[in-house]
């Protein structure tokens, strides 16, 4: 299972992808469970942990803030945050809830949430919370364009279509408007 996306641009990545193939060209199939199971746990990293990176703010300072700390970060006895893990070959299981749109903003030059899961074929919705023209872009991992859409007003909503997010896999997701911080 996979999903990232981001305007704190380039930190942000949009995994969409249960639900949908994963390994092999296999399709997930939903099916009705009465005694399904859960993962749970907590992701460390080992050995030297490296300091989370300041990111400068080389426009809208105003409005962004002068730095930005990536989300990428190391917490407490190495806990990852913003991390993902993904089981493959998994042919059927339980079925999604049943929304299958999920929401991204941008507040304060920086995509919430850092991460969305999404199953192949949702709507995602993108909202400007800033008064600042964005631009949102969404490339796959071979630096393909998904979709790219300008928003220059605070508080335009774009939905991206299902079409847009049916292949399963990894997006990133970046500001074209001048906010390329990574």
């Amino acid at each position: 299972m996979k999903s990232p996306l981001m305007c704190f641009t380039g930190l942000f990545v949009i995994l969409f992808a249960c639900a949908a193939g994963l390994h092999g060209g296999t399709r997930y199939q939903g099916v009705s469970m009465t005694d399904g199971g859960t993962i749970s746990g907590t992701l460390r990293l080992s050995g030297n942990i490296p300091q989370s990176r300041v990111l400068k703010i080389s426009k809208d300072e105003k409005w962004c803030g002068p730095l930005k700390r990536s989300p990428r970060v190391v917490g407490i006895n190495g806990g990852l945050a913003n991390a993902v893990i993904s089981l493959e070959s998994i042919g059927q299981g339980k079925r999604w809830k049943d929304s299958r749109k999920s929401l991204l903003t941008q507040s304060a030059c920086e995509f919430q949430p850092h991460i969305v899961l999404l199953p192949a074929g949702s709507t995602l919705d993108i909202v400007n919370e800033d008064p600042l023209l964005h631009n949102v872009r969404a490339s796959d991992r071979k630096g393909k364009t998904v979709f790219n859409i300008a928003q220059p007003v605070k508080g335009q909503r774009f939905s991206v279509k299902p079409e847009k997010l049916s292949e399963p896999g990894i997006y990133e997701v970046s500001c074209d408007a001048g906010h390329p911080w990574k």
